[in-house]
């Protein structure tokens, strides 16, 4: 695995990415089947909101949810809509307004039902998250907000679970590492992977057993058969051959180049494509995402923007464009949709 050193401007370019398009998981998909997309305002902290926005490429934006708290302020981190359409997850920090000089900012996992927009599960503490393949359930871990050492809210228990909406069964994961950085629920094979600081975990949900596995990353191609790994402070993402982890550095090289850069970034897995996509910030020939066919062998297509998200096959990627004035920045205002299907072959 490369080393490298990353500078903050590009960390935070990458926190961005990740956290609003793919976040934890592969499944975090932010454009619905009917062609919106979602986006998330915080609108007042005084006033005890947020609201979600639903962005028709047609039309004016809309309020599609608004959650007030009584208890405190929330932002949103992140919103995704599970494989079917039919759960969309809101996940951000909320400040708790207990007495004024014990307030404390906790994360929070909402879960709406996309037809009447009501709560179906909420969580405290919920941080990661990944809906399952069926979309029947969702993994979360519960952390504590900011850095190590924080002291934790009163109802806090570290740990990672599967909640079933239509039982409402809530499993508590075994044998998982104590920091969590990343959840995947694959849909290779139906289990879950927990990437630690230093290791991977496989869950079975079936057996409901755990077993560490030699893996360096967590989002598998359709078939399985190649794994990628998300940037890190400490690393660059890398194509991975799953029998035997071996990394597939000729292939690296032929994405590096065409995105001309060695800063190489996992954005997201197109199961339809079967391909893994590429994100190279801001170059001087404007924003790279790189496709790279694993069928193929081969880069097959590039795109530019900054990807927002994607549907549930990867065959359509909502971005916000470049800024047409040249000054290599994004226009937050527009969002454009990328069919991805004329780089298929």
């Amino acid at each position: 695995m490369r080393n490298i050193s990353i500078s903050p401007i590009i960390i935070l370019v990458l926190i961005s990415v990740f956290c609003i398009a793919n976040g934890s998981s592969g499944s975090r998909i932010l454009i619905s089947p009917d062609g919106c997309s979602y986006e998330t305002v915080h609108v007042n902290e005084q006033k005890n909101w947020y609201k979600l926005y639903k962005h028709n490429l047609y039309s004016k934006s809309k309020v599609l949810y608004n959650l007030k708290q009584n208890t405190g302020n929330c932002g949103i981190g992140v919103a995704s809509l599970d494989t079917q359409g039919s759960k969309l997850a809101l996940s951000g920090s909320c400040i708790i307004n207990t007495v004024p000089k014990n307030s404390y900012r906790i994360y929070r996992l909402v879960i709406v039902d996309r037809k009447n927009n009501k709560e179906i599960a909420k969580f405290n503490n919920a941080h990661l998250f990944c809906f399952s393949p069926e979309g029947d359930g969702i993994v979360f871990n519960e952390d504590i907000f900011g850095e190590r050492g924080t002291p934790p809210p009163p109802d806090f228990k570290e740990g990672i679970w599967i909640y079933y909406f239509k039982s409402g069964q809530k499993i508590e994961l075994k044998g998982i590492p104590q920091y969590i950085i990343d959840v995947n629920w694959s849909d290779h094979d139906g289990n879950i992977y927990i990437a630690g600081y230093d290791k991977v975990v496989q869950y079975d949900v079936a057996k409901r057993a755990s077993k560490i596995v030699p893996y360096k990353g967590i989002y598998f191609s359709k078939d399985g058969k190649y794994y990628a790994n998300k940037t890190t402070e400490n690393s660059l993402s890398g194509i991975y051959r799953t029998s035997d982890n071996a990394e597939m550095v000729q292939w690296e090289k032929m994405v590096e180049e065409a995105g001309n850069s060695r800063q190489l970034n996992l954005v997201f897995v197109s199961k339809e494509l079967n391909a893994f996509i590429f994100y190279f910030g801001v170059t001087s020939g404007g924003i790279n995402n790189v496709i790279f066919g694993l069928r193929q062998e081969k880069v097959i297509g590039q795109f530019e923007g900054l990807v927002v998200g994607t549907n549930a096959d990867g065959t359509l990627v909502q971005v916000y464009p470049m800024k047409k004035d040249g000054s290599g920045g994004y226009d937050m205002s527009r969002i454009e949709i990328i069919d991805l299907t004329k780089f298929k072959k």
